[in-house]
């Protein structure tokens, strides 16, 4: 039996749909950025920053993020900060608002007698507020560490353009118990950086 002319224009049709359906949404997002600040005159300071992020988020209830920082100042040839920073975290839902992960944290700051700190945790938390432009997550973990240290670390980002964001950050590194009487527990660092997406 040969097809008729109208199921053949119904199949024609249904393939044309088929090929304009949009592309599924990408699953992986990572921005790469870097910052520069050079100052002269009463002292002559060179700052560099660099940073990475990633995220593989598939749209199903696992979510994989992970992000490091690198932070080098130098005020008149001599090396101020030196300090580099990473972390991954997995996160599976257990609904809407609730979920539970796995992190590891690296940490390394010759200028406070750190030549690596890692941290595994797992734990849980709870999403008060999500959103595409505000979020606020609560979590609580248990885990263990080579060295007892603390890291807030806060900042803004903005788009600048579809690919082009601009990035300010606040770090700061709390040690309760600094390996020596020289060395102070708390050091800080503000920075810039131009982050690029791909």
């Amino acid at each position: 039996m040969k097809p008729s002319a109208s199921s053949l224009i119904a199949f024609i049709l249904g393939a044309g749909v088929l090929s304009a359906q949009e592309p599924p949404p990408d699953i992986w997002g990572s921005s790469i950025g870097a910052g520069l600040a050079i100052t002269s005159g009463n002292s002559d300071t060179t700052n560099l920053n660099f940073s990475f992020n990633t995220k593989y988020d598939p749209k199903t209830r696992f979510l994989f993020k992970a992000d490091a920082l690198y932070l080098r100042g130098e005020a008149d040839g001599e090396t101020l900060v030196d300090m580099s920073t990473a972390n991954a975290r997995g996160e599976y839902s257990l609904s809407d608002r609730t979920f539970l992960f796995g992190e590891v944290s690296y940490l390394r700051d010759p200028f406070k007698d750190i030549h690596y700190f890692i941290a595994p945790v797992a734990g849980g938390g709870y999403r008060g507020i999500r959103g595409d432009t505000r979020n606020l997550t609560i979590d609580a973990a248990v885990g263990a560490q080579i060295e007892s240290n603390g890291l807030l670390d806060a900042g803004l980002t903005t788009t600048v353009a579809t690919r082009l964001e601009l990035k300010l950050a606040y770090t700061y590194d709390y040690k309760n118990k600094p390996p020596s009487p020289e060395i102070e527990k708390g050091d800080s660092a503000l920075f810039a950086a131009l982050l690029v997406k791909f």
